[in-house]
């Protein structure tokens, strides 16, 4: 089992959607790392609508479930 593999188990463990990075990205469990980063600065987050710059956010906090849903 790789590393990558035992942060997405966790994650999905936990109901987090990803990481995110403060500003700066977000990746979702089911591309997780796509920047091929270290993943230092990242932390576990909720999946967020996105807007006329991305497709999707993960923040923090969590957004109504539904709303998201209908999206994804």
């Amino acid at each position: 089992m790789t590393v990558k593999e035992i942060l997405i188990k966790y994650l999905i463990e936990h109901e987090y959607d990803g990481l995110f990075s403060d500003g700066d990205c977000s990746c979702r469990n089911d591309d997780l790392i796509p920047c091929g980063g270290d993943c230092e600065d990242c932390k576990p987050g909720y999946l967020h609508l996105g807007d006329d710059d991305y497709d999707f956010y993960i923040k923090s906090e969590r957004e109504s479930i539904d709303s998201v849903k209908e999206k994804y």
